[in-house]
């Protein structure tokens, strides 16, 4: 087995099989309902999973209708230009659901399906809106902080690091927007066979932790992953988030998730040891140690 040092790490700690109905919810004082109140305000949460470790996250965030980023717009009433922003840690999003645009007049569009994946001090345009609503799936490594920057009047559209001596940029490279919807899947290769009926295409690697992320679709009944034997010197890592459709996982017990379903294990492959099968129609992210599933040919 790899030292520990080298081993993928995941970007939080292993929570089992979680429908959406069992997200958890982080209270405030002024919190009620089912969604935990967040910034930017307007904004709301649910957590999959926290590690109390890092401060690393994974969770729902929902704009309204209408959602326009208020200090952002205030900004512009005031005759002031438009900012970019960026943060210390390294996240990764997709849109889910609904419309999202950067920037006024559009700079460009994030809306359902599209991923970014940002390294820490990246920017982007802190200008952000929601005609229709939107729900976003977000990866943060650490606790979220922001900093802003002017966006210069001739900016050429090709977002890049935060222009600052001290900042390092990250061996792995950035995604600025990249459309899940037509987007090219190949055959994958998992532990050794060629998985038929399953679809998948590499969306990122992180080069420093050796863990990637895949887009995988399957039909239903797809064997998606078979129990490794436990002196399998592979390394470990696997996690899944369901878009559409579901997952079985067979092991000691049978359990299951829909849609916007989630597990994670950074413990084992796959996860929780288990036989993985597709249900329904499945389309899902999975990220997952580099090496264990590959294209096909």
């Amino acid at each position: 087995m790899p030292t520990e040092p080298d081993r993928p790490r995941l970007a939080h700690r292993g929570s089992g099989p979680t429908g959406a109905a069992e997200l958890r919810i982080e209270t405030a004082d002024d919190h009620t309902g089912p969604w935990q109140p967040n910034w930017p305000p307007g904004t709301e949460r649910r957590v999959l999973y926290r590690d109390e470790v890092t401060g690393g996250s994974l969770t729902l965030l929902r704009f309204p209708a209408g959602y326009d980023r208020v200090e952002e717009a205030e900004i512009e009433l005031a005759g002031g230009g438009q900012r970019f922003e960026h943060h210390s840690c390294h996240e990764e999003i997709v849109c889910l659901e609904g419309d999202y645009t950067f920037g006024v007049p559009e700079l460009y569009d994030f809306s359902a399906t599209t991923y970014l994946n940002h390294p820490p001090h990246w920017l982007h345009p802190a200008r952000q809106r929601s005609s229709e609503g939107v729900l976003l799936l977000v990866r943060n490594s650490h606790p979220v902080d922001f900093g802003f920057c002017p966006i210069a009047d001739d900016w050429d559209g090709v977002e890049g690091y935060l222009d600052e001596a001290w900042v390092a940029p990250s061996p792995s490279a950035a995604v600025t927007r990249l459309h899940l919807d037509g987007l090219p899947l190949t055959d994958i290769v998992s532990g050794g066979t060629v998985r038929e009926g399953t679809k998948g295409s590499l969306l990122w690697t992180d080069q420093v932790l050796g863990w990637e992320t895949w887009l995988i679709e399957a039909t239903d009944g797809t064997v998606l992953a078979d129990p490794v034997a436990a002196d399998d010197e592979g390394s470990v890592g696997d996690e899944w988030f369901v878009l559409d459709g579901g997952l079985r996982f067979e092991g000691e017990s049978v359990q299951e998730v829909g849609r916007h379903g989630h597990f994670c294990d950074p413990a084992s492959y796959p996860v929780g040891g288990s036989k993985v099968v597709a249900v329904g129609s499945l389309r899902a992210l999975r990220w997952v140690a580099g090496g264990r599933i590959a294209p096909a040919g």
